[in-house]
């Protein structure tokens, strides 16, 4: 089964960390605060990552030539991993 948009949603606005791989690639979703504001942070392991305030601004960054959210759709349950 793979992950919906809604699911990734729902798990982001409750504040879960999300680790998956994507094209062999591990990925990674987390939060932080910066200059006060809350931001989630999304990133390749060990590369730089990007901060956005919103799910939705999460799922339209292009990172590695990929929207977020298309990698997203394309995700299998068992390459998701949630804290």
């Amino acid at each position: 089964m793979k992950m919906s948009i809604s699911e990734f949603i729902n798990l982001v606005d409750e504040g879960h960390e999300i680790e998956f791989v994507y094209e062999g690639k591990k990925y990674s979703v987390t939060y932080g605060v910066i200059d006060e504001k809350e931001v989630i942070s999304f990133c390749e392991f060990y590369k730089d990552s990007v901060e956005v305030e919103t799910v939705n601004e999460l799922l339209e960054i292009i990172y590695n030539k990929k929207k977020v959210s298309d990698m997203i759709e394309t995700l299998k349950e068992d390459d998701v991993w949630v804290f």
